[in-house]
């Protein structure tokens, strides 16, 4: 028995010594669609492991520029991952568009959505509108760009309640703290509640961008997992979720 244990503690030792593993920032927005893209870059490749950790674009930026040991980050917002590259902060080459997000009006309780679905936003029974922070990340700006596009943030600016991201902000909606949430459609595509597309003309292309961080020391594996986004096995997962594709 004592030396069945002792081969069983080497056998995971060694599992445990040999494993690789890569550490991804990542915009909350992707918190549903990572967990089988992930799932299907492990199954290729064996004994690797992979860590996400959900960071609002700003703030991920910040974290970053301040020496956050991380492999990858997988922005929101276009301008981080080029201004990280710019400064010199990200691998020369590993810059590439992942996805376009699409903007929705979402609510779980009996709210009912007008045929222009931002101007859903006016009705009364609607007393509070939950956004993510316009400061940092995307989604909150480009909430609050589609209500002024629409001509409609004057009058509803004080039912906006912030969260801190784009998760917070779903879940304002989701206990109902809020009736309804603008939010990414890849959080709630495959949720219980109801949505309607806000029209992508009224607010900018929300193109989301990652790249390879030159602090990363697992940068073989770092462009494994980018040439991997940019598989058309990936691409799927990611269109499923909702999210237009390059």
């Amino acid at each position: 028995m004592k030396k069945l244990l002792v081969m069983l503690a080497f056998v995971l030792f060694t599992q445990v010594s040999y494993a690789s593993e890569i550490k991804i920032v990542i915009a909350p927005d992707l918190d549903q669609v990572i967990k089988p893209v992930n799932a299907e870059f492990e199954k290729i490749n064996k004994g690797v492991k992979v860590t996400v950790i959900p960071l609002v674009s700003g703030a991920a930026y910040q974290q970053i520029t301040n020496g956050y040991p991380v492999d990858i980050f997988m922005s929101a917002d276009e301008k981080y991952p080029k201004t990280l590259l710019e400064k010199g902060f990200a691998v020369k080459n590993s810059y590439y568009v992942y996805a376009i997000g699409k903007l929705v009006l979402w609510t779980n309780s009996d709210v009912k959505f007008n045929d222009n679905c931002i101007k859903s936003c006016l009705e009364n029974n609607i007393k509070h509108i939950a956004i993510a922070n316009p400061k940092l990340a995307p989604y909150g700006r480009a909430a609050i760009e589609a209500l002024k596009s629409e001509n409609i943030y004057d009058k509803v600016d004080k039912k906006i309640v912030i969260g801190n991201d784009v998760s917070q902000a779903q879940q304002l909606a989701q206990t109902q703290n809020a009736q309804v949430g603008i939010l990414p459609l890849s959080l709630v595509i495959k949720s219980n509640g109801h949505y309607c597309f806000i029209d992508s003309s009224l607010y900018h292309p929300i193109t989301q961008a990652m790249v390879i961080l030159k602090s990363s020391k697992e940068q073989d594996l770092a462009w494994k997992y980018l040439n991997f986004i940019k598989s058309n096995q990936a691409k799927k997962i990611f269109s499923e979720f909702g999210f237009g594709t390059p």
